[in-house]
């Protein structure tokens, strides 16, 4: 699913970012991972869900 390409977009802000910001970004990114790893494990079980439920 393509929500779960923002990591490598959260990697390119995470290099592009000078170093005093850079542990605050990558805080914030990895906070930011882990939440829309959850959202995508979320949405991926509900299209698993209602495909079961629409094709059994």
């Amino acid at each position: 699913m393509y929500f779960c390409k923002f990591e490598y977009y959260i990697d390119i802000i995470k290099f592009v970012y000078s170093d005093i910001y850079k542990s605050l970004y990558i805080a914030i990114c990895s906070i930011l991972v882990v939440i829309y790893k959850i959202v995508c494990r979320y949405i991926q079980t509900q299209i698993v869900f209602i495909s079961f439920y629409f094709y059994k």
